[in-house]
C-alpha cells in the first residue's frame, strides 16, 4: 500500500513550500533557461552544474549513514519506514540503469554525457582525490580550480551536512534538490536546439530520467522523510522550512554565477570547446 501525507504532514509540507515559494519561482523562471540553447552553452553549464549532481550523492549518503545501519556488525537502527525511504533513493541514485540498460550511479552518468560533449572532468577527479586524502573542502575546490560560485554552493551543502540535524537536512534535500529538480530540467530542455549532429543523447537521458524518478517517486519519498522526521514536533517543522530556505538560496545563487558565466564568455568568444 502507498504511503501517503496525513492531513497534519500535508498541511505543514504545503506550509513550508509557500514559505519558499518567492525563492523557487525565481529558479524556476531564472533566465539562465533562455541561454541555454546549444551545446556551446550546455559545456559550460554541466562544468558548473557537475558540483551539484557530486554534492546531491553526498547529502544522500550523509542521510542514509545517520538514518540506517551502514556499519558491520548491522543492527536495525531507527524508523523501518525511514530506512525503506532512504534506500529506495539510494538505490535509484547510486546504482540506476542508464540508456543502455547498464548500472551506474546518476553521478557517472552526468560524468558521460559531459565526455560526450567534450567537456574535460578531470577537475572533479582532483577535486575528489583531494578530498579523499585528506584535504580541506576549501583546499580542494582550491586545486582543483572550481568556480568562486560552484564552490560557494558545495561549500553550503557541506556546511549543512556538518551542521544540521536529521529533520533539517531532509528538509534541505527534498526542497532544494528532489522537489525542485524536475522543473528545473524542463526549463533545460524546453530551449534546446537537437540536431542530428548534436552530443547531447546522454544528457538528456540524464535530465529525463531526474524528472520522472523525482516527480512522480523520489520527490513525495522525500516528502514523506521530513513528515516522518519533524512528526508533531513544531520546533523541528520550523527548522525545517529555514533549511529549505537555505538549499533554495544556495541553488538560486549558482544559477546567478553560471548565467553570468555564459554571458561572459558569450560576450568575449571564449566558449569552451571541444
Amino acid at each position: 500500500m502507498k504511503e501517503v501525507l496525513s492531513p497534519y504532514q500535508k498541511e505543514k509540507i504545503e506550509g513550508i513550500q509557500a514559505f519558499i515559494s518567492p525563492l523557487r519561482k525565481n529558479i524556476e523562471n531564472h533566465p539562465l533557461y533562455d541561454l541555454l540553447i546549444t551545446e556551446k552553452e550546455i559545456r559550460i553549464f554541466t562544468r558548473a552544474h557537475a558540483v551539484a549532481v557530486f554534492d546531491f550523492m553526498s547529502i544522500l549518503k550523509s542521510l542514509q549513514n545517520r538514518l540506517t545501519c551502514t556499519q558491520v556488525p548491522w543492527f536495525p537502527k531507527g524508523s523501518p519506514q525511514i530506512r525503506r525511504f532512504i534506500n529506495e533513493i539510494v538505490l535509484a541514485e547510486e546504482s540506476d540503469l542508464g540508456e543502455n540498460g547498464e548500472a551506474n550511479s546518476h553521478f557517472e552518468m552526468y560524468l558521460d554525457a559531459m565526455n560526450d560533449l567534450g567537456v574535460d572532468t578531470g577537475y572533479l577527479a582532483d577535486f575528489a582525490l583531494r578530498l579523499d586524502n585528506g584535504y580541506s573542502l576549501s583546499e580542494s575546490l582550491h586545486y582543483a580550480d572550481i568556480g568562486e560560485g560552484q564552490g560557494a554552493f558545495i561549500a553550503s551543502s557541506f556546511k549543512a551536512i556538518e551542521t544540521s540535524e536529521d529533520h533539517e537536512l531532509a528538509a534541505y534535500f527534498t526542497f532544494g534538490r528532489e522537489d525542485l529538480i524536475p522543473d528545473m530540467f524542463i526549463n533545460i530542455l524546453k530551449n534546446l536546439k537537437i540536431g542530428p549532429d548534436t552530443k547531447l543523447d546522454k544528457l538528456i537521458y540524464y535530465f529525463e530520467r531526474h524528472i520522472d524518478l523525482d516527480g512522480d517517486e523520489h520527490g513525495p519519498l522525500s516528502e514523506l522523510l521530513v513528515a516522518s522526521l519533524c512528526g508533531s514536533n513544531e520546533n523541528k517543522w520550523e527548522e525545517a522550512k529555514y533549511s529549505a530556505q537555505s538549499a533554495l538560496a544556495a541553488r538560486l545563487a549558482l544559477w546567478d554565477s553560471v548565467y553570468e558565466e555564459i554571458k561572459d564568455k558569450a560576450e568575449y568568444g571564449e566558449y569552451y570547446t571541444p
